[in-house]
């Protein structure tokens, strides 16, 4: 889990292509390009939405599609740390006595997004 830039991550437009934002470390705005970050701060991604097919592989082809994935992305950290914290609450003796089929299924795939996270089996 320490090998991941650790959040905030934010959202920012680029300052001259309206079909690309950059998803960076670090609570303030900045001009997001690939040559110019603050310092201490680090380009997580860059989310950008072309017409059609890129290269061959099928692109993004909306804004709000693009907006979308760039808010899931920056949320990661977020999402981890909230997982990490809230499951040794659902693990103790409710969880394995009396949760409902559902819950136990919700447990196992926030166990396993949590491994997916930290590169673990």
């Amino acid at each position: 889990m320490k090998n991941y830039t650790p959040g905030p991550w934010n959202i920012h437009p680029h300052y001259t292509d309206p079909k690309l934002f950059a998803v960076y470390s670090g609570p303030q705005p900045f001009v997001a390009c690939s040559t110019y970050v603050a310092q201490g701060e680090k380009i997580i991604a860059e989310v950008d939405m072309k017409l059609g097919v890129s290269g061959g592989y099928p692109c993004v082809t909306s804004r709000e599609e693009m907006m979308a994935n760039a808010r899931l992305i920056s949320s990661a950290p977020d999402l981890l740390a909230a997982l990490v914290e809230i499951m040794p609450f659902v693990e103790e003796d409710y969880f394995e006595s009396c949760a409902l089929p559902p819950f136990k299924l919700a447990v196992e795939q926030a166990r396993s997004a949590i491994s997916k996270a930290k590169g673990s089996p």
